[in-house]
C-alpha cells in the first residue's frame, strides 16, 4: 500500500485486510490505519509515515503480529501495534518524538533487533494481556523524557531500558522480573529517574549475575517471596512519597554511591532479611527499616552511616 495523504483513518474508516504480509508507506500527510482479521507479518520496507507527523495503527483482531521490518512514524506521529495473539518484534519500531504502544494478547517478545526508539516526550508502553514481556540481550527501549511502562500478566524479562531522567514502571503481575543476560551482567537494565518495580514473585535473584542493574534517581519496589535483588550503579534514594520498598522475601540492594531513604523498607513475611549497602559514599536512613520476624537487618556503608529512624 502506497499513498500520499493517508491509508485509512481512525475507527470505521480503517483499511480492513486479510493478508499474509503488509508493506505500507504514506509519503506526505495523513496516517496509516489497518485492521487485520487473521494474523499478519510486517515485511518488505515495513510500515512508514514519511511526513506530516503521521500516526501508525495496526490492529490484528485474531492471530499473531510479526514485525519483521521497520515500523516508523514521522515526527510526533504515534505508533500503535495490537495483536490478539503473540506480538513478536524483530525490527525497530520508532517515532521521532511520538508515543509507542504495543499490546500482545498472549505476550510480547523481542529479538535483539527489535528495539523501541523515540525521543523527547515520547512515551513507550508495552502490555502483555496474558503471558510475558520478553526482551533479550541487545534489545533496547529508549526515549528522552517520556515515561516507559511495561505491564505483563506473568513475567518480564529485561534487556536495556533508557529513559534519561523520566519514570520507568515495570510490573510482572503474577511472575518475576528477571535479567535477560545474566551470564554477561554488563548491561544496566534500567536507566531513568524514578524506577518502580512490582513483581508477584521476585525482582532479580541472588548473586551478581542475576540481580537487576539500575541507574536510577529513586527506586521503589514491591515483590513476593522471591525477594528484591538490585544493584544500583551510583547513588540512589530508596522510596519516595509515592511508595517504599517492600517484599515478602529478602531485600538486597547494593549501590555504587550514596544511599538515602524517602520511605520505609520492609519485609512482611517469611522472616525475610534486609541488606542495604554501598561501595562508596554515605548511607542515611530517615525512614523505618523493618525485617519480618527473625529476619536480619544489615546496613553497611562505605562512608558515614546515619540512622535517623528505627
Amino acid at each position: 500500500l502506497v499513498a500520499a495523504t493517508g491509508i485509512g483513518a481512525s475507527g470505521a474508516a480503517d483499511i480492513d485486510t486479510a493478508l499474509g504480509t503488509l508493506v505500507a508507506t504514506n509519503n506526505t500527510s495523513g496516517d496509516i490505519y489497518v485492521q487485520e482479521t487473521n494474523g499478519l507479518i510486517i515485511g518488505g520496507t515495513g510500515v512508514r509515515t514519511l511526513g506530516g507527523n503521521g500516526n501508525i495503527n495496526v490492529d490484528v483482531t485474531a492471530g499473531a503480529l510479526d514485525v519483521n521490518s521497520v515500523v516508523t512514524a514521522n515526527g510526533s506521529g504515534d505508533v500503535t501495534l495490537n495483536a490478539a495473539g503473540l506480538l513478536t518484534v524483530d525490527a525497530v519500531v520508532s517515532s521521532t518524538t511520538g508515543d509507542l504502544s504495543l499490546t500482545g494478547g498472549t505476550g510480547v517478545t523481542h529479538t535483539a533487533a527489535g528495539d523501541l526508539t523515540t525521543t523527547g516526550v515520547g512515551t513507550i508502553g508495552v502490555t502483555a494481556s496474558t503471558g510475558d514481556i520478553t526482551m533479550v540481550g541487545g534489545t533496547i527501549y529508549s526515549t528522552g523524557s517520556g515515561t516507559v511502562t511495561l505491564l505483563a500478566a506473568t513475567n518480564v524479562v529485561l534487556g536495556e531500558i533508557t529513559a534519561t531522567s523520566s519514570a520507568i514502571n515495570v510490573t510482572a503481575t503474577a511472575g518475576a522480573i528477571t535479567d535477560a543476560t545474566p551470564a554477561a551482567d554488563t548491561t544496566t537494565n534500567l536507566t531513568g529517574g524514578t524506577v518502580t518495580l512490582v513483581a508477584g514473585t521476585g525482582i532479580g535473584a541472588t548473586g551478581a549475575t542475576a540481580d537487576i542493574d539500575t541507574a536510577a534517581v529513586t527506586l521503589i519496589s514491591t515483590s513476593g517471596t522471591g525477594g528484591t535483588y538490585v544493584t544500583e550503579a551510583d547513588g540512589v534514594a530508596l522510596g519516595s512519597g509515592a511508595g517504599g520498598n517492600a517484599s515478602t522475601g529478602p531485600i538486597v540492594i547494593v549501590a555504587g554511591g550514596a544511599i538515602t531513604t524517602g520511605n520505609t523498607i520492609t519485609t512482611t513475611a517469611n522472616n525475610a532479611p534486609i541488606s542495604i549497602s554501598n561501595t562508596a559514599g554515605a548511607i542515611t536512613i530517615s525512614n523505618a527499616v523493618t525485617a519480618h520476624g527473625s529476619g536480619d537487618v544489615t546496613l553497611n556503608a562505605a562512608g558515614l552511616l546515619t540512622v535517623d529512624a528505627v
